[in-house]
């Protein structure tokens, strides 16, 4: 049974913009998710209140990917993210940044089941993420 889930377009709600420590943080994210999505040109913007209402979102329109920064859970200032195991100190945000970078990884953002994939997925290691358990 398919499910219908609406997706957010950039013109519906506002961004939020990261300032300081979030956008030095944001920058950071956005020389890690093109790893993960195998993508170029991504952009992340992480500060409280960012997601537009959910943990995290993929603008396709925008090429960006918003997190709310509420779940970092740690000063923005003290995140060093392409270092893996300073993930491990995140790891909500971490999770719905890899989350956000699967939708990116597809043309039209969205997930598709694996049958339907052009090509096999990439392992959790590679994607700097955990299986979930």
């Amino acid at each position: 049974m398919a499910i219908a889930m609406s997706h957010l377009r950039a013109d519906e709600t506002v961004a939020t913009e990261p300032k300081g420590g979030w956008l030095r943080l944001s920058s950071a994210l956005t020389r890690c998710v093109a790893g993960i999505a195998e993508r170029k040109g991504l952009i992340v913007k992480c500060a409280p209140g960012a997601g537009r209402g959910a943990p995290g979102c993929f603008l396709p329109e925008l090429a960006t990917v918003e997190l709310d920064g509420k779940h970092l859970g740690v000063k923005p200032r003290t995140c060093r993210p392409r270092r893996p195991s300073d993930r491990e100190r995140y790891p909500a945000l971490w999770g719905v940044l890899v989350h956000e970078a699967a939708h990116a990884d597809t043309p039209d953002g969205r997930c598709r089941p694996a049958a339907q994939r052009s090509r096999p997925p990439l392992s959790w290691k590679s994607r700097g993420s955990r299986p979930h358990t």
